[in-house]
């Protein structure tokens, strides 16, 4: 399941994705995910840190 979010770049990171989407004949959502997949924790690690970043969470409003 894909999921939709919007995030604000600096104009010259947007312009080098685009470029490099372009060139390496990728799309933005591929080079993107890609990065937050190697910059994220694999799975395990997360349920950890979801699990003590709940009561924090839930006192953010929503963005939404």
């Amino acid at each position: 399941m894909k999921a939709e979010f919007t995030t604000r770049l600096d104009a010259g990171l947007r312009r080098r994705l685009r470029v490099f989407a372009a060139v390496s004949d990728r799309t933005i959502e591929d080079i993107v995910g890609s990065a937050l997949d190697g910059y994220l924790p694999p799975v395990p690690e997360m349920a950890a840190l979801t699990a003590s970043a709940e009561p924090a969470l839930a006192e953010q409003p929503s963005a939404t």
